[in-house]
């Protein structure tokens, strides 16, 4: 019908053919005879004869006007749309549709080449999948592809990934009343679209059996179902959260599935921050943050324990400190009275901030390699937490289930501290409120912004675990 070298409209010389998907369709890889450069082009042809439905007709022409209010860069750029109403030599009709080239490999053909693709690979091209559907689906009004497949995404030379064919593309303003054209591929299209209901979510459920397909090696159509969910999670390595998601994304129910794409997207986005987290705790015994001795000690499914270690204190210099005041103890017998008082006001001082029992209990902590300070710890197998400070004359606990926590909050307090002979002071400062059926304070000496990254990394495990 079409022949090598052959030029279409006087512009348009065809190089080489690339699909024909179904009767009287054609895919072409073409020169642009009008540009400076000769740039390559796509040719979509859509040939009238008597194997041509109408609903092919529909398809090609809302394509063509879909393309032309896309302005995306990882989205083929529309061209031209033409008709000519007679192929010479013969006496069919036929449609072109032209749009920009993008060098590279589909995901299909890098499968066949016997590409694997890892789960960091992968998550940089659900990602980027992600923000096209966002895209998309935020136009006015949405646009759904209702064809995403691994043949339908390219990788192009700068390694980013490129959606095409939007021959299946609906425009949700062209649903009216029951009529409606099945489109869709098998194994990678939900029940909903079958019945020409399809949403944005469904664009999602196409996604997360393309990423089982690269996942796999397997079409979707191919693997075993139980319950028409897609079994896939024993052929691959991968992560468990990681197949969560995917799994919420080819639930069978819509409901069950992601609404949107940004939904799914920031889902993943907090999952992959969660996961980075876990294995930085892996190849060190904590996760440091703020300062080195708050510290993240466990991060599992089953347990968080966050650990806010006493902070390095110089034992020698306090020492001398304290040995140079005993010689001072004759300085009663020189001052009289008032030496006396001066004597007993520095011991106060010195000792109110340090005593020597302090001291002497510090450093055969030392010896020992006990830790000291405070600490919160989340059972999930015991559904409990429980919390415990050890300062210097100071020290609290308490422990509760988790099922009867309401809240987590910063909250700023202000305590009178009494010193001389009946004098006080104010010091204010930041602690954490746990609200069970009581209120449960960690009173760790901790800033603000101290306190917010403990509050957010108590909920972020929350979240994730419990909830």
């Amino acid at each position: 019908m079409f022949d090598l070298g052959q030029t279409l409209q006087g512009q348009y010389q065809l190089q080489q053919q690339l699909g024909r998907t179904i009767a009287g369709r054609q895919t072409w890889l073409a020169t642009d005879l009008a540009t400076q450069t000769k740039e390559l082009v796509i040719l979509k042809l859509l040939v009238f004869s008597t194997e041509l439905h109408w609903d092919d007709l529909k398809l090609f022409e809302r394509e063509a006007q879909v393309l032309q209010n896309l302005n995306h860069p990882k989205i083929p750029r529309y061209r031209d749309y033409f008709l000519v109403e007679q192929q010479p030599g013969t006496s069919l009709s036929w449609w072109g549709l032209v749009q920009d080239y993008i060098p590279g490999s589909t995901l299909q053909e890098l499968l066949e080449q016997g590409k694997r693709f890892s789960e960091q690979e992968l998550r940089t091209i659900t990602k980027e999948i992600l923000l096209l559907l966002i895209y998309l689906h935020q136009l006015n009004p949405p646009v759904l592809h209702r064809d995403i497949k691994p043949s339908n995404l390219i990788q192009g030379q700068d390694q980013s990934i490129y959606l095409v064919d939007f021959g299946a593309v609906q425009d949700r303003t062209t649903v009216t009343g029951l009529t409606f054209t099945v489109v869709g591929t098998i194994g990678y299209t939900p029940m909903e679209q079958f019945w020409g209901r399809a949403v944005p979510a469904s664009d999602l459920y196409a996604l997360g059996a393309t990423l089982i397909y690269l996942l796999t090696g397997v079409a979707p159509a191919e693997l075993p179902q139980n319950n028409l969910r897609i079994r896939f999670r024993d052929r691959t390595n991968l992560s468990s959260k990681f197949g969560s998601w995917i799994e919420k994304l080819i639930q069978p129910d819509l409901e069950q599935r992601f609404a949107d794409a940004c939904t799914a997207l920031k889902a993943l986005e907090q999952e992959q921050e969660l996961s980075s987290q876990m294995t930085r705790s892996k190849k060190n015994p904590g996760v440091y943050c703020i300062r080195p001795s708050i510290v993240v000690t466990k991060r599992s499914a089953e347990e968080l324990e966050i650990h806010k270690f006493e902070e390095p204190v110089d034992y020698e210099s306090q020492l001398i400190w304290i040995f140079f005041w005993f010689l001072l103890a004759g300085l009663p017998s020189i001052f009289g009275g008032i030496g006396i008082s001066i004597f007993f006001w520095l011991l106060w001082v010195l000792f109110s901030s340090c005593s020597l029992p302090d001291l002497i209990a510090r450093k055969i902590s030392l010896l020992r390699g006990e830790k000291r300070g405070a600490f919160i710890r989340f059972d999930a197998k015991k559904r409990r937490f429980e919390f415990s400070s050890r300062w210097f004359r100071y020290s609290e606990s308490g422990s509760d289930l988790i099922a009867n926590i309401r809240s987590i909050y910063v909250s700023q307090y202000s305590d009178l501290v009494v010193i001389g002979s009946g004098n006080a002071i104010r010091i204010d400062g930041w602690h954490v409120i746990i609200r069970t059926d009581r209120r449960h304070r960690l009173h760790w000496h901790l800033n603000e912004e101290e306190c917010a990254w403990l509050v957010n990394e108590i909920q972020t495990w929350l979240n994730h675990y419990w909830y």
